[in-house]
């Protein structure tokens, strides 16, 4: 129960964190958040959700901008959620922290890239840093699974990234090698199918309800993510 409680609350300060992450990586900063008007560096208390609501610092001291906005609440909300699920569905602590560093990474690279159409090199840089190490400590899959997951999946991101022309970026690509090796072989692959699947789902549901032209930059890299994260769980 203390270990499940004490997950909850990393969950939240790690909530405020990927969301100054979020604000500030795409621009090549680190930090805390800025205002998105008049681009004031917030009070350290204006940076998380709850803590503005509670201490009534939800607007900006420097122009009175609204700074509270939907995808921090629902950061604070979700994070905390998602280092319970790792808390749960571990069998050591190891296995549980592994689970939540990667499940923060992956919600980081979605909202950048549905925010900025980008997924930062950097930030797979750390995942696979990551991997490499839960995979040397046997927290991940081993080296052979690992290494395959990561060819294969790279290998068929590539083919799809050259036959589609443009249908996905390079970032897509390198996400799809990164999630290879954390997930390792055979359940990489897997996750990329149901990855792509949901990817064309969604794409085709905006585009019959007009939302999206098929002109239009799709970001792949949530589709990409979200089954990774249910395989990591599993």
């Amino acid at each position: 129960m203390i270990q499940i409680v004490g997950m909850v609350v990393v969950g939240w300060i790690t909530g405020i964190i990927l969301n100054m992450l979020a604000d500030r990586l795409p621009a090549g900063q680190v930090g805390r958040s800025l205002c998105q008007t008049c681009e004031t560096i917030l009070p350290w208390e204006a940076q998380s959700v709850l803590v503005a609501t509670v201490a009534g610092k939800q607007n900006c001291p420097s122009c009175g901008q609204r700074i509270v906005d939907g995808r921090k609440i629902a950061v604070e909300i979700v994070t905390p959620l998602l280092f319970l699920l790792a808390t749960v569905t571990s069998n050591s602590l190891a296995a549980c922290i592994f689970r939540a560093v990667f499940l923060s990474i992956f919600l980081l690279v979605a909202i950048i890239d549905l925010e900025h159409h980008k997924v930062l090199n950097k930030v797979l840089f750390v995942a696979l840093l990551v991997a490499i190490v839960g995979i040397g400590s046997g927290v991940l899959p081993p080296w052979r699974s690992a290494l395959l997951g990561f060819v294969i999946n790279g290998t068929l991101m590539t083919i799809i990234a050259i036959i589609g022309k443009g249908a996905l970026g390079s970032g897509d690509v390198k996400l799809s090698f990164v999630l290879g090796a954390i997930l390792g072989y055979p359940a990489a692959p897997i996750a990329l199918a149901y990855g792509i699947i949901l990817g064309g789902v969604a794409v085709s549901v905006l585009v019959l309800a007009k939302k999206l032209s098929m002109r239009d930059y799709t970001p792949y890299a949530p589709y990409l993510v979200i089954p990774a994260a249910l395989f990591l769980l599993h």
